[in-house]
């Protein structure tokens, strides 16, 4: 639909003179913002605008969010390097199981090179043989000092106690008979038969019996009291020196022996089977750079503990995306999603988010330092052409509002704190305030000012000279400027749309990507424009190779218009 220049347009081009403060800043705006917009749209005829009209329509409003990733096992059984490095780089890959086979648990996976270990089997074996004889030497001398120990108290104490006790009988024997015979000698000595001598020979007889007596009596007392005690701590301290010796003599042995089975189980895992049935995957890395890759291949040298197979589950399958920290407020857990797999176009699956990380991912150096997080998306269903590592397009649906009016976003112009949408009616066209709610990268919800199949025009710029907008304070025009350069791609759920009317060149590249750059590769292919927009790309091409990424176009839009605003909806119009 054409519009002529009104007569109304002329008396308002003649109010505009009387703006005198306000003039220069709105007339900079202006002048950028067109220059911008002749870029991107070229020169257009200065007598007559054509409305492109779309009707305000009623439908279910979704709001998605679109990423590619891997599939991958949500049962995925990881067969690691399980052999000790030690003091080595790792371990020698000598035998493979072919990558893609189906294993039955106890199959055999991979084996590792043992030919170190069964040489350190061997030296470590006569460490456990030496460790094994003084071990053996130890117990005995224990066992001996305790046999020492009993035998002592219950039989060599008791012998010399008895030895003793018969002397003590027999000098107590003795004693008697020298006192008796002592005493008959009186006798016969008063009767003249004995002489004195005699007599004291007697009395000797009996000192001396006497004295006998009581040296065996001291020889019992010193046994019991001092020797018996003396022997025993000897025994004793015998008893617990040659346990300590043979309890550590044992622990070594222990030690020894822990570190032979060590060794045995190091071989025993240099084989491995499948612990469950699957497919196998080979575990490569190539996220490292250099030396740091690690190819699953006969030959190479496995780090302890380096994942070196996969064995996924075909019936749990999910996607694992990275999604920008832009955009990673609107995912929740259970959210549904759909997944399309690249490799086969007829397979459409649905799904779910099941985890969200709660950390970014470190940042590589391909990254450039954008952070993302990653997703997982479980699915549904499952279909015997899956295989991990596909390629997998994923729509996780973030918010739906069932029977929503809606126009596209080219059709709203942002006016000071506003939005507005041209409206086209038999009088004419008409600015129509307007509320809007949640916004993806094609179309607005409108909660107020509209109805249904009323017909806006998706090229609201070429009509703000010819319908009625209420003016603009310097204010408004201050808070235009000042806006943000990153308007959001799309809108969470319950807040309003803050696109801003007029926006800086980078604001225009990512649209422009946004709009146009279908395999996210941020670069746009000559023929993915509309035809009257590739003259105008041509000239940014720099580098001549009919690609243009975002440095390209924002280079050639900052040289024609400088680091200043330009109209936010450059595919808006005609």
């Amino acid at each position: 639909m054409d519009f002529p220049r009104s007569s109304r347009y002329r008396r308002h081009r003649r109010g505009a003179l009387r703006l005198a403060p306000a003039i220069v800043l709105l007339g900079t705006v202006a002048l950028v913002a067109g220059g911008g917009y002749w870029w991107w749209n070229g020169s257009r005829d200065d007598d007559q605008i054509r409305a492109v009209v779309k009707p305000v329509v009623k439908s279910d409003f979704i709001l998605t969010v679109t990423e590619r990733g891997e599939l991958e096992s949500a049962e995925n059984v990881e067969i690691r390097c399980e052999v000790k490095s030690k003091n080595t780089t790792g371990t020698a890959i000598l035998r493979l199981a072919e990558e893609g086979k189906w294993v039955e648990e106890g199959d055999f996976l991979v084996e590792f090179d043992s030919s170190a270990l069964r040489d350190e089997r061997t030296q470590q074996q006569i460490l456990v043989n030496t460790a094994k004889a003084v071990m053996i030497e130890s117990r005995n001398l224990y066992e001996t000092a305790v046999i020492s120990e009993t035998e002592y108290i219950e039989g060599t104490f008791k012998q010399e106690k008895q030895l003793i006790e018969g002397e003590i009988f027999v000098a107590e024997e003795n004693l008697r008979r020298a006192q008796e015979y002592y005493q008959y000698s009186q006798q016969l000595a008063a009767k003249g038969y004995v002489t004195q001598l005699q007599l004291e020979a007697d009395r000797f007889a009996v000192e001396n019996a006497r004295k006998v007596l009581e040296t065996a009596q001291t020889k019992l007392e010193v046994l019991e009291r001092f020797t018996r005690e003396k022997m025993i701590k000897q025994l004793e301290s015998t008893i617990v020196s040659t346990e300590a010796k043979s309890k550590a003599d044992e622990n070594s042995y222990n030690l020894e022996q822990a570190k032979l089975d060590e060794i045995n189980l190091q071989i025993e895992k240099c084989v491995v089977t499948a612990p469950t049935k699957g497919q196998i995957k080979y575990a490569h890395d190539y996220e490292g750079r250099g030396d740091a890759e690690f190819i699953v291949e006969e030959g190479a040298v496995c780090r302890e503990l380096q994942p070196v197979i996969h064995l996924p589950n075909p019936n749990r399958m999910q996607a694992d995306l990275k999604i920008n920290e832009s955009m990673i407020e609107m995912i929740r857990e259970g959210m549904p999603a759909t997944v399309r797999l690249v490799g086969l176009k007829d397979a459409i699956l649905p799904g779910r988010v099941t985890k969200i990380n709660q950390y970014s991912e470190p940042p590589s150096w391909r990254s450039g330092g954008v952070r993302e997080y990653t997703v997982f998306v479980e699915l549904d269903g499952t279909t015997s052409r899956l295989k991990t590592g596909m390629t997998a397009e994923v729509t996780i649906e973030c918010q739906r509002i069932s029977e929503a009016l809606q126009v596209p976003v080219q059709a709203l112009y942002a006016h000071g704190r506003d939005f507005y949408c041209i409206v086209t009616t038999e009088r004419g066209p008409e600015a129509r305030r307007v509320k809007i709610g949640a916004t993806n990268d094609k179309f607005t919800v409108i909660l107020e000012g509209l109805g249904e199949d009323e017909p806006v025009t998706v090229n609201p710029r070429d009509f703000v000279e010819v319908v009625d907008l209420p003016p603009l304070t310097v204010a408004d025009m201050q808070q235009v400027v000042n806006r943000s350069p990153e308007p959001p791609s799309v809108l969470r759920e319950g807040e309003g749309s803050d696109l801003p009317g007029d926006a800086t060149p980078a604001m225009v590249v990512q649209q422009l990507l946004s709009e146009f750059d279908a395999d996210r590769d941020g670069k746009l292919a000559l023929q993915d424009l509309p035809e009257d927009r590739r003259v105008r790309f041509t000239q940014a091409d720099s580098n001549g190779d009919e690609l243009f990424d975002r440095e390209e176009m924002l280079s050639a839009l900052t040289e024609t218009l400088g680091d200043s605003t330009v109209p936010s909806n450059p595919g808006a119009g005609g």
